[in-house]
């Protein structure tokens, strides 16, 4: 009882401790939602001032870095117009001019954009105009009032920065193509860089910036695809399965940047698991000292005395009779341990008796038993052509094995050995029913096999479930030595050849009697000399035990 109880108690505090962690877990992370989406509005209200500035600082050095490429190429049309050879300049003159402005690239162009002098001089008759490196410089040409600029990054096929100018002769343009340092993408590079701090949120957490579309902060091990990023809605905390993991998201944006936040899951909880830990170590804490409490008073007031009754109804089930039960730690337990050993003394008398009548009854059974079994040997001392003799030793007051032998007519011995797949009075009564069948059919002069088919349709009408006849059934014509017999089921045959040693006698295993009435049965025969010997026993033989339970 102590241990149901106690089980009980455990499942109910349990009960109570999920219901309690469940609620506070519920809690905290309504409540952590909210903070987190507090934590990246804020993030990226910050981020995006400190964007926008950097832009503009950025956008104060492309136009100084504009303005010098343009004074270059103004200085480098200045001075090809001073050398006064215009397209007629030699490679050299033109490298000199380059090494001047620091440029890596000089073209002369006609009006229509063809290259007439270069460094290098692989450029000479080329269309500059066509030239990916050089996209939009046709609408330059075709108007002396626009200058050409191009930076960087900008779909060029190099790395070069390029400013151009009407040639002072009116001819077409100069073009300059100079290395810098200060183009928009080192430029946007070192401010992403500077800002790297900002881009956290959480442990594994994001935030990824768009700028006119475009991924800026993408490092090549960005976790998700921007189509995901791009499909977070603005101003609202929202929960995606990402290609990432599940993630908790943000997005905000200005006429040209969208900053999207991304918060693992995982990290949600992270600032509220002190709390939650500190809450649901307090309420465990107060389970237990329940649970103890509530433990030593059970065992003070119930458990000590329900354990001494229990102990005393087990002696007095096993059999002592004579046992009694003294418990007297509180009224109830008196009145019970009382009540108890009157009961016992009850049942002490009613078994006594009940147990005198069943040994006469048992008794009076095995004594028929043993009178329905011929025990008179030698059987048949005026024939001198074979002897027989046969014992039953029940494991019980009463059994199922038997054996049986007659002379139907003259000339051949009819025995049998059988046995029933049960013990005690249902095989008692079964072993009489099987015997009374087997006399009549063999008296009737029926051959083995003709003999185990009756007996099997017979005993399969009206059949108990779990009984079952084994039976050895044997004619014998003891004037020739001609053995006819059926096995069916478990009733062991051995045989022994004058002055040899035992073997299994040689039949083929058939099914014992009262399983099914389809059943059908064939004789084996065999032909005996002088000298040989049979011997037959049931498993009850074999299968009994010693006291140490070992066959």
């Amino acid at each position: 009882m102590r241990r149901t109880f106690l089980l009980w108690l455990t499942l109910l505090l349990v009960a109570v401790f999920s219901v309690t962690g469940v609620m506070t877990y519920a809690h905290m992370r309504g409540h952590s939602l909210e903070r987190a989406e507090q934590l990246m509005k804020t993030r990226l209200t910050d981020l995006l001032e400190l964007l926008r500035y950097e832009n503009e600082n950025v956008q104060s050095v492309l136009e100084l870095s504009k303005a010098s490429a343009m004074n270059r190429a103004n200085m480098a049309a200045n001075l090809v117009q001073q050398n006064g050879k215009g397209a007629d300049s030699t490679a050299e003159e033109l490298q000199s001019i380059c090494n001047m402005l620091h440029a890596d690239r000089l073209m002369l162009t006609d009006a229509a954009g063809k290259v007439q002098a270069a460094v290098p001089v692989t450029d000479v008759g080329a269309d500059a105009s066509v030239m990916t490196e050089l996209p939009g410089l046709r609408e330059a040409l075709d108007d002396e009032r626009i200058d050409y600029y191009h930076r960087p990054g900008q779909g060029s096929a190099d790395s070069l920065q390029y400013a151009g100018v009407n040639r002072r002769d009116g001819n077409g343009m100069l073009l300059l193509g100079f290395r810098t340092g200060t183009a928009e993408d080192p430029v946007n590079a070192a401010a992403m860089t500077k800002l790297a701090d900002h881009f956290k949120v959480g442990k594994d957490g994001l935030i990824a910036v768009f700028h006119s579309g475009a991924l800026m902060n993408d490092s090549g091990d960005m976790p998700f695809r921007v189509e995901e990023l791009l499909s977070v809605p603005e101003n609202e905390i929202v929960r995606l399965n990402l290609s990432g993991g599940t993630y908790y998201a943000y997005a905000m944006a200005d006429h040209s940047y969208r900053l999207v936040a991304l918060m693992a899951s995982k990290d949600l909880l992270s600032t509220g698991y002190g709390t939650i830990r500190t809450m649901l170590l307090s309420n465990l804490l107060l389970f237990l000292i329940m649970f103890v409490a509530v433990s030593y008073l059970l065992q003070r007031f119930v458990q000590r005395g329900l354990t001494r009754v229990v102990e005393g109804v087990r002696t007095i089930a096993s059999g002592n009779l004579d046992s009694r039960i003294e418990v007297n730690d509180t009224p109830e337990f008196k009145i019970l341990s009382a009540d108890i050993n009157s009961m016992v003394d009850t049942l002490r008398s009613l078994g006594d008796e009940r147990r005198n009548i069943m040994n006469r009854e048992l008794e009076f059974a095995r004594s028929i038993q043993s009178t329905a079994l011929p025990s008179t040997f030698p059987a048949y001392p005026h024939i001198s052509e074979f002897d027989f003799y046969a014992t039953r030793v029940p494991a019980a007051k009463v059994g199922g094995d038997f054996y049986d032998f007659f002379m139907p007519i003259p000339e051949r011995l009819n025995f049998l050995v059988a046995g029933i797949s049960a013990h005690g009075v249902p095989a008692a009564l079964y072993m009489m029913r099987s015997m009374a069948l087997i006399r009549s059919s063999a008296r009737a002069g029926a051959r083995p096999e003709t003999l185990a088919r009756d007996v099997n349709k017979a005993l399969c009408y009206g059949q108990t479930k779990g009984l079952n006849l084994s039976l050895f059934y044997a004619a014998l014509n003891y004037r020739t030595g001609e053995l006819s017999f059926v096995s069916a089921g478990a009733v062991s045959a051995l045989i022994c050849h004058d002055g040899g040693t035992f073997e299994p006698l040689p039949c083929r295993p058939q099914a014992e009697l009262g399983n099914s009435e389809e059943e059908t049965y064939t004789a084996d025969r065999l032909q005996l000399q002088p000298g040989d010997r049979i011997f037959l026993y049931t498993h009850g033989v074999t299968g009994i035990c010693n006291a140490d339970n070992e066959p």
